[in-house]
Parts: structure tokens; sequence; C-alpha cells
């Protein structure tokens, strides 16, 4: 038995008054994290150095005791706090070179805030601090382990949801004792190199139609009005029925991969470098490799199963696994080829299987984490 980090998600069901208070945290949350984040941005151009978490802490203390920001003790403190730890966080993030500068948070788009302590679910009924009477949850599942904190959010249609973040026990899985190499594709999602193949469930191209239909009605009409803010609702809830479909679609597959190989050999994708392409952005971004291969590095670890990455310039597709020969000249159109010794192969299986030999040797080398 080992202790796992779990989330589970459940949409709110808040009253008139809940919403109303919901809304003034989030609106809190945003106004301390936008007036810090232009703080730093003062501090650095003067003396290139700015206040640290705590001094922050402080800072915001002493504000909340002027007239002029008295709501902000309307709110949970400890939610103020986070939004200083997020904003840190993101910070050095830019920094140290593995994201963009932080940006402004707006009211139009979603909003969250934590809530890092004294959370507790009773029923049907969420109770974080502030909340005293509690506030209604759609709970369609039991809430296992431990629980450490909460994130609510509001998205972009309105709605109000819950991540509860728990600690529990869990089980791994048994133990199976094969290996796999994964070729990730845009047509078959993900091939095996035994030969077997995912076809990609593709969601923005299933509701393009429908998300197409509803742009097109959107354009038409005058922005800002009430019919364009009912159609804007409508085309964000397309969105989220592809965001959600790609979602469940990858935790299926992931959940099916885990449970069958012990050792999963993968390339070491670069996905946004690859969305440059594009003549296949689109079709890429909907495959959603990038979610996939965190998903499956998440329950591997969950399941003390090994994940393998090969490096992303190793030729997986132009090298015959049988003979060695690699085809210099391959096209990215050729999805069946044949090796100067006569071998037929077929593109994306001899990558996978290419991927598993050069996983092996990575394990063999004594290379993997």
């Amino acid at each position: 038995m080992k202790k796992i980090i779990i989330t589970y998600k459940f949409k709110l069901n808040p009253s008139k008054q809940d919403i109303a208070l919901l809304n003034r945290h989030l609106g809190c949350v945003r106004l301390v994290y936008n007036m810090f984040l232009d703080r730093m941005k003062e501090q650095r151009l003067q003396t290139d150095i700015c206040d640290g978490f705590y001094a922050q802490c402080r800072e915001l203390t002493l504000l909340k005791k002027e007239d002029a920001f008295y709501f902000f003790n309307e709110v949970n403190s400890q939610s103020l706090h986070a939004a200083l730890r997020v904003l840190r966080i993101a910070d050095e993030n830019h920094e140290e070179g593995r994201a963009g500068a932080p940006r402004h948070k707006s009211r139009k788009k979603k909003n969250s805030f934590i809530v890092p302590q004294r959370v507790y679910v009773d029923g049907n009924l969420l109770f974080i601090p502030k909340f005293k009477e509690g506030i209604r949850l759609i709970k369609h599942r039991d809430i296992k382990g431990e629980i450490k904190r909460c994130i609510v959010t509001r998205t972009t249609t309105g709605d109000f949801f819950v991540s509860i973040v728990c600690e529990k026990g869990h089980e791994p899985l048994k133990s199976t004792g094969k290996k796999v190499g994964l070729d990730m594709g845009i047509k078959n999602l993900v091939i095996a190199s035994t030969g077997e193949k995912f076809e990609n469930n593709s969601p923005t191209e299933k509701y393009a139609r429908e998300l197409a239909h509803a742009q097109r009605h959107l354009s038409r009409k005058q922005c800002g009005s009430m019919s364009w803010e009912r159609q804007r609702l409508k085309v964000v809830a397309i969105h989220k029925k592809i965001a959600n479909s790609r979602r469940d679609f990858s935790h299926k597959l992931s959940t099916l991969i885990i449970k069958s190989y012990d050792v999963i050999c993968v390339e070491d994708l670069i996905v946004a470098g690859l969305l440059r392409n594009h003549a296949l952005a689109r079709r890429i971004a909907d495959a959603a490799w990038g979610m996939l291969l965190r998903l499956l590095e998440q329950k591997a670890e969950w399941n003390n199963k090994q994940i393998v990455r090969v490096g992303r310039f190793f030729p997986s597709s132009k090298t015959c696994h049988v003979c060695g020969d690699i085809n210099q000249g391959m096209k990215l159109s050729e999805r069946q080829w044949t090796c100067k010794n006569g071998h037929k192969l077929d593109r994306d299986i001899n990558a996978a299987i290419n991927i598993l030999m050069e996983g092996n040797r990575i394990i063999g080398a004594g290379l993997s984490e």
C-alpha cells in the first residue's frame, strides 16, 4: 500500500448567497494577484529585486487594515495568501525559463481560488471557511482519503466546480512482466510494438460542423449584446464538450496501457515545437499527446510501472528494425516502405518496435530514471 495524491472534481450547486460570496472570493484573489504582479514589475524596474512571499504577506496584512481594502476581510485570508504563493511560483518558473512571464488575470476568463485548510464534505455539502452553512455539490462518487485542500473554479459559462485534493492509500496493479514501445500518431493516436493500433477519436473533427455553425451565428451578433452573450455561451459549451471528450479518451487509454504493461517506452516529444508545423498543428493539438504522456507517467508512478523516454532525435520511423538500414529520404506521406534488404515495413509499427528496442538498450545501459 502506497500513498498517492488524487483529485476529485464535483460540480457545485450554490445558492444566490453562495454565488455572491464565491464571486467576492474570486474578485479579491484576482485583485491581490494583479496588484502584487504590478508591484513586482515596478520593483524590478527600480532595483531589479522584488519582495519575497513573506514580505508580500505582511504587506497584504497592512492593506487589509486600510478603509480602501476593507472587503479583503470578507473572504478567507488563506485564499489570498495562496494567490501570492501562485504568483511567486509563476514568477520563479519565468525566471528559470520554464514558462512565460506571469500575466494579469481577467474576470472574463476561467477564475479560481485555493482553500489550503479546513475543508471537509458532509453528505452533499462542501464546507470551507466563510461558508458556515456549506455549499451544495453534486456528489457522484465517494471521496476516499484525507482531504488536503480544494480549488474552487468558475468557468467561462458561469458554472462552479470544486477540485478536492486528497491523500489516500493505493494498492498498485499486479505486475504483467510485459514491455511495449509506443509510437504517437494522428490517424491512429497510439501504435504499439505488438501491432495494436488505437484510433484517434478526433473530438474537434467530430464537433467541427456544430462548432462552425455556432461561431458563424456569434460573428453576426453585436459584440457585448445579450444575444451575443447567449450565443457565446453556446460556443463555450461546444468547446467544453470537445475538451471533456478528449480528456475522457486519454484517461481510458492510459489506464488500459498501464494495466497491460510494466515497461512503456515512448518518444520524448516536444509538442510545442511540433505545433509550429501549421499544416498539422490543429490535428496534433486535437490528439493531445502531451496529456496522454502526463497521464501515463502519473499512473505509472502510482502502480510501480516504468516509463522510458527515447531521445527525440532517434530515427525510429526511418530505421528498419530487422537489419538497421536507415531510409534517409523517407517522406511523411510514406506509410509503407521497403528497406534495401527487402524487408517490407509498416511505418508506425516499425517505429514502435524501434522505440521498444531503444528503450531496452537505455534500461540495459542504466540510463533510465
